[in-house]
């Protein structure tokens, strides 16, 4: 499990390399909606756009892209991350291949 790190700006872009799939996301915080959204490119295709980042959810389960889960996870009780909780890290962004979410099912 790799935690995919946010910095302090209200849009930002980065890559990471996934089962040899150049995964891009550009993540912006949004002052009108008060919210972090993401858009989702796979080897330079755009993928997914605008999604809402919520925690404790997988938010590309309903997708199949096969790239794993990418999740938030905070030890607050925040669902809709505000503007300082990425970057501050009071809620993290991870990415789990299949292989790491079945063997901590299996545990």
């Amino acid at each position: 499990m790799r935690q995919i790190e946010i910095k302090d700006h209200a849009k930002q872009e980065l890559s990471v390399v996934i089962d040899s799939r150049r995964v891009t996301f550009l993540v912006w915080y949004s002052s009108v909606t008060n919210r972090w959204s993401f858009d989702l490119s796979l080897d330079g295709e755009p993928i997914l756009t605008g999604r809402r980042i919520v925690v404790g959810v997988d938010m590309l389960a309903a997708f199949n892209l096969g790239i794993g889960a990418i999740f938030a996870l905070t030890d607050a009780s925040l669902t809709d991350p505000n503007r300082d909780a990425l970057p501050e890290g009071s809620v993290k962004i991870f990415h789990a291949t299949q292989d790491e979410i079945d063997a901590a099912v299996a545990s």
